[in-house]
Order: structure tokens, then sequence, then C-alpha cells
């Protein structure tokens, strides 16, 4: 039997995921990823157009990125003592009011005390996001919970990712700036109304207990997080980096658009995957993706001259960027979904926002890292040397990808000839 769900936004007793608070969490988290998403290309940009080095304008992410993992350890005791909603709805006051004075900050310490406080209300604003996710939808749904949210985040970022520069171009930088703060603060009275899921407890006998318990025996529940760092590397790089390692702005606007529709593939169908046939299947094959992706956009980097089997240029930089986007979107999508799906089933309901933290500090670390990364190789290797470097550090996590499939495929073998509820 599903587990009913009883939503206090409307009193009734439902099993079905798109309850009141789950869809007001998402209209709230949209309007945060389209602040992140404007920015995330604007910002390095913006600094870039003030005259700060490469290495300081990888910093401008680096930055926000590392005050989102600093602001994140703190986080089960947040969530703990305040719950997941007032975590939520600060982090978008945070991520949305600092951006108005943005206009104003044109050297290195105004532009990443910016960054720094956004990256506070990112760090809280993910955390808290994710964790609600994950219960406001029963464990049956769960997947397709976490792949909905992160349908929306993607969905969000598809305009906004290649929106901000030349939006900036057309309209003037200002104007972008406040539309990109004010797009986390309208959608506060949304995420100010989620109401929290409170669900009863699986019952079991003694011997399903038992079974359940040696079913979460040896499954380390940090180490998807690990998997997920490859590849958030990448996708840092590519969101900072991927404007100045392409000379034509058409295929750095269809590359990124690679990217946002990518994750959108990807998220949706593991979040499918996974409730229907069990999580984890598709954790090799799509770290492989991630790779291969960041592989074909380096070559897109590659000199002309450097064009493999005497292939014309054009059809390197425009075919290979946009696969290689398409591909890292999809394998980075399908993995979120999946290594926080894993890592909640391993540590267990009581402790979501612990698996939440975890989770979120190696997307973010990593995001934070990759364009860190290759704006310090990009002097001796180029920006493209800096992209191959994160392909080949992808490849060398699928064998760990591999090892993980096979012991949840494992788990969930004993949990159905067991008749553990959730199998």
């Amino acid at each position: 039997m599903p587990t009913t769900v009883q939503d206090p936004a409307r009193g009734t007793s439902r099993g079905a995921l798109f309850t009141r608070s789950f869809v007001l969490m998402l209209v709230s988290v949209v309007g945060a990823f389209v602040n992140f998403a404007v920015l995330m290309p604007l910002v390095p940009a913006w600094a870039e157009r003030s005259g700060l080095s490469q290495v300081a304008v990888g910093g401008t992410t680096s930055v926000m990125m590392g005050a989102c993992v600093v602001s994140q350890l703190v986080m089960p005791w947040l969530l703990d003592r305040f719950g997941f909603v007032r975590p939520f709805v600060a982090g978008l006051v945070l991520m949305g009011a600092p951006v108005l004075a943005l206009p104003w900050a044109q050297e290195v310490a105004s532009i990443y005390s910016v960054q720094a406080v956004r990256g506070v209300g990112f760090g809280l604003l993910v955390v808290s996001g994710s964790a609600l996710a994950a219960t406001l939808a029963p464990r049956h749904l769960r997947g397709r919970a976490v792949g909905t949210y992160g349908v929306s985040i993607a969905l969000a970022q598809i305009p906004s990712l290649p929106a901000g520069v030349p939006l900036a171009g057309a309209i003037g930088w200002p104007a972008v700036f406040w539309i990109a703060g004010l797009a986390a603060l309208v959608v506060l009275p949304a995420a100010v109304l989620v109401r929290e899921r409170q669900e009863e407890p699986v019952r079991l006998g003694a011997t399903g207990l038992e079974e359940e318990a040696a079913a979460g025996r040896d499954r380390p529940w940090v180490t998807p997080a690990v998997l997920l760092l490859s590849s958030s590397l990448a996708f840092g790089a590519v969101g900072t980096f991927l404007s100045l390692g392409l000379d034509s702005a058409r295929v750095v606007l269809l590359a990124l658009l690679g990217v946002s529709g990518g994750q959108v593939v990807g998220r949706a169908w593991a979040g499918t995957v996974s409730d229907r046939r069990g999580v984890g299947q598709l954790l090799a094959p799509m770290s492989a993706a991630a790779a291969i992706g960041m592989a074909c956009m380096a070559l897109a980097m590659a000199d002309p001259g450097q064009a493999p089997l005497g292939l014309p240029a054009l059809l390197v930089e425009d075919g290979m960027a946009v696969l290689g986007a398409a591909l890292l979107g999809m394998g980075f999508g399908a993995l979120q979904n999946d290594t926080l799906v894993l890592m909640i089933d391993r540590i267990g309901p009581g402790r979501v926002g612990l698996a939440s933290t975890v989770w979120n500090v190696g997307y973010d670390a990593g995001t934070g890292s990759g364009s860190l990364v290759v704006g310090g190789l990009a002097g001796a290797i180029g920006i493209a040397g800096g992209f191959g470097v994160l392909a080949t550090l992808g490849l060398v996590a699928v064998p760990a990808a591999m090892v993980m499939a096979r012991a949840e495929a494992r788990v969930r073998a004993e949990r159905v000839a067991h008749g553990v509820p959730g199998a």
C-alpha cells in the first residue's frame, strides 16, 4: 500500500506527488535558479569587462560556491532547529537582494563580496530545497519527486543560462542585474506558504527490520556525493569558461542550451528509472557520458589546425561543442538524481537534512572548484586543455560508479526477496 500524505496546506490525505506545498516549492525553486543561471556566466563576464585577470574571473564563481559550501557545513544544525522552510526562505532573500548592488560593483573586493553573500543564500536554499523535494512526496515516488525538482531547476536554466550576456548587451547590465535579483525575491510569498510533510514511519515486523538492516550494510552513504563531484567540476568549468573558450556566440548559445536541455532529460529519465527499476542503474553510463561530453567540448575549443581526420574546423567547433554540452548535461542531470536518492536511501529517512547537506557540498564544491581549476590551468595549457583534464578525471570515476551500481542491484534483490516495503 502506498503511504498516504497529509498535506497541511490542504488538510487532505493524498498519496500523490503534486500537493500544494510541492508545487509552491517548485515555483520558488524556479525563481531562485533563474537568478542563479542568469548570473552564472554574466558575473564572470562583468568581471572580465571590469578588467580582472582570468584567474580572478574564475574566482567569481569559486568565491560564491566556496561561501555556499561553508554555509552548508552548518545546515544539519539549522535544519534540525528551524526545519526546512525557514532556511529555504532565507536563501531566496540572500540570493536576490545583493544582486541589486552589482551595477556599482566593479572591483575585485566588491564583486567577490556580492558573490559571497549570494553563495551563503544559495547554500541555504539548495540544501533545504533538496530536503523538501525528498520529503514532500511518499517514498515510492521519491525518485520522481527529486527528478521533478531537478527538471524544474533545469527548465529555469534553459532560457536563463544563455540569456544573461546577450540581454546585457541589449538592455544594459544594470537592468539584467535587477531582473535577476527580483527573480529570487518575487517568489518569496510562495516559499512562505510551503508546509513540511509529516509521513508515518513504515511499520516492519522483526524479520523485516533485520532484513532492512542487512540490506543497508556495507553501503557507505557519502560515496554517491563523491561520485557526483567529477561531473560537477565539469559543470562549473562550462558555466564560467565556455563563452571564453569558443569564438562563436551562436555556438556558445547552442551549447549552453544543450547543457540545460540535457539536464532536463537526464533528471526526468533517472527519476522514472529509479522508481520503477531501482536506483543506481544509470550511474556508470551517465558518468561516462558526462566525461565524453567534456572531451568533445575540449576538442571544439582546440586550435582549428588540430581538427582530426581533416574535418572542417567549423564542423568540429559547432558539432562537438553542442554534442558535448548535451552529453554533459544529460549525464550530470542523471547523476544528480541518482546520487541524491541513493544517499537518502542509505542514510535513512530520519537524517534527510544531513544527506542533503553532504550531497550539496559535493555538488557545489565541484562547481566552484571546476572554474578555479580551469582558470589556473588556462595560462599553461589553455581552456581546452583544462577541459581535457576534467574529462580525464570524469573517466576515472566510471569504475567507482560500476561498483556502486552493482551494490545497489544486490541490495534491491535482497529487499524484494524478503518483501521489504519501498524496494
